[in-house]
């Protein structure tokens, strides 16, 4: 990476850790009563704007943590959280030993940077493009550079939508996809801010992502394009009569339902909740 496209990164991590401050506040949990929640990074925004308005009613503090949608699942089935935040549906396993409730309808879209002419990609060119085969975007009628492929780490429901998809696994599996495995020289990343940053920073990335959080993140200056896929767009309208390829459920999940988590749900199903749903980007169930 030259100095220029160094410096250009750099100011846009710094933009983005300057969002992080002061647009995300988490909130500890300092009491025995507090509601704990972990999991999907993509519904992080939704629940910390309604933490705020379950300490007011309820006058009790909610601890949100990241981690992915694994984690999610995993501290809900330990019971070291009491709710887990899940991107994806639900397999049958895991049906069976958690509830759940759908807050919302999101997709996952491919981003480039916003200088990127290129405007829509299909499956077929966005395989040859993460196992490597395409490398340089003039292959895609765009400018002579190479592609700097970025993706998802393992444990993330993001790069399990992705693999579904394309037909490709992460270099990290034990198997390999129907269509190959992603690129070992894509750089990995863990969560949503992570992949705007990096795709919004470097010329030449791409990468896939949340769109309610690609819509946000670009509603505040990210530097991004989001791309058509196979010829559809990614709208509301598109991704509700099921034209989107690639849609996917917000589920939050739990043991059981005690009155705390009940009055939380209830905050996010209630109308002004589903506006929070709708506000940062995703399509309301209600």
């Amino acid at each position: 990476m030259d100095d220029r496209l160094r410096t250009t990164y750099i100011n846009y991590v710094l933009f983005f850790m300057l969002l992080i401050l002061f647009n995300v506040q988490p909130v500890l949990r300092a009491e025995d009563n507090s509601l704990d929640i972990s999991g999907a990074s993509t519904i992080q925004p939704i629940l910390d704007q309604i933490s705020s308005a379950y300490l007011e009613e309820t006058d009790l503090d909610v601890d949100i943590r990241a981690g992915g949608s694994g984690a999610g699942i995993e501290n809900s089935l330990t019971g070291e959280s009491d709710i887990g935040a899940v991107s994806r549906a639900l397999t049958t396993e895991e049906a069976e030993e958690l509830d759940y409730t759908t807050i919302g309808i999101d997709a996952l879209v491919i981003v480039v940077n916003e200088n990127n002419p290129i405007t829509d990609i299909n499956r077929e060119d966005l395989i040859k493009v993460y196992t490597g085969e395409i490398d340089n975007w003039a292959q895609l009628g765009a400018d002579d550079q190479s592609i700097l492929l970025v993706s998802i780490m393992l444990g993330r429901s993001t790069l399990g939508l992705f693999e579904e998809y394309t037909g490709l696994k992460s270099p990290h599996r034990e198997t390999i996809g129907e269509e190959g495995t992603i690129s070992e020289s894509s750089y990995e990343i863990g969560s949503n801010l992570e992949m705007i940053t990096m795709v919004g920073g470097i010329p030449n990335a791409i990468g896939y992502v949340s769109l309610g959080t690609a819509l946000n993140l670009q509603e505040l200056g990210a530097p991004i394009k989001i791309l058509d896929l196979d010829g559809i767009e990614p709208s509301h309208q598109n991704i509700i009569a099921g034209e989107y390829p690639i849609r996917r459920e917000l589920n939050l999940v739990y043991q059981q339902l005690e009155q705390q988590e009940e009055e939380f749900l209830e905050l996010i199903l209630e109308e002004d909740g589903q506006k929070i749903v709708e506000k940062e980007g995703f399509i309301p169930v209600r």
